[in-house]
């Protein structure tokens, strides 16, 4: 719901952005044929300011049809039609603040936060319905680490989860405790056949995604802050 009311504000400001684009592109169009007109300028700049203006018109066109489907996506989540109060405070919405999102990054936040993500949380459901113990789970596949190093950026033991060449996830997992109780596997099997389990398997999988995710988010943080401070530098 939250990547969708997000993705929806977005392309709300994109529409608003192209709806000043067009609103300035017909001044244009209108100031260009009336030098036309008056034999100031030419059939060329005229077609120039044409192209533009139905340009102005095909991005608008596009990104109302893309607010609209941002809106329907997000009154499927929500299982319910928007009262017109909240339809209201969505058309309404002002732009998202700079600061939303923080500048720095605190060093040493552990890897345990990972385990609030919801495609975690999913897999770890699944597990429980397989009869699975999570705390041995977790002790198992989850590598217990910091995220972020001293500047903000990816630590080196995240950096080391992944091979520089192939970004291959180089972490074993440390099975010592039996995953799944009740009878439902002997305690003596061994890696490769718990393995096959398909829930351990899909929360394994889960887990090198979110970990994946987070390394290539920390990458590209920094050269991400630099185009920023790029682009709040030419509005000014």
């Amino acid at each position: 719901v939250a990547s969708a009311y997000l993705t929806l504000r977005a392309d709300q400001e994109l529409l608003r952005l192209t709806s000043d684009t067009l609103a300035t592109q017909k001044r244009s169009y209108g100031l260009t044929t009336q030098l036309v007109e008056a034999g100031n300028s030419t059939q060329l700049d005229l077609r120039r300011a044409e192209i533009a203006l139905r340009t102005a018109e095909a991005n608008h066109a596009a990104y109302t049809r893309q607010a609209a489907k941002d809106r329907n996506a997000l009154v499927l989540l929500l299982g319910q039609p928007l009262t017109p109060e909240l339809s209201r405070q969505l058309d309404e919405a002002m732009a998202l603040p700079d600061d939303i999102v923080p500048t720095g990054l605190p060093s040493g936040l552990p890897s345990e936060l990972l385990a609030r993500r919801p495609d975690i949380r999913a897999a770890e459901q699944m597990l429980i319905g397989a009869n699975a113990n999570i705390g041995a789970a977790r002790a198992a596949f989850f590598p217990m680490i910091s995220l972020t190093g001293s500047a903000g950026t990816a630590s080196a033991s995240l950096d080391g989860l992944f091979d520089s060449g192939s970004r291959a996830w180089s972490f074993l997992p440390q099975i010592t405790l039996p995953i799944f109780r009740g009878g439902a596997l002997r305690a003596n099997l061994d890696v490769a056949h718990v393995q096959k389990r398909i829930e351990i398997a899909n929360y394994e999988k889960s887990i090198q995604a979110a970990f994946a995710e987070v390394a290539d988010g920390l990458a590209g943080k920094r050269t991400l802050d630099e185009l920023l401070r790029a682009d709040l530098l030419i509005e000014r």
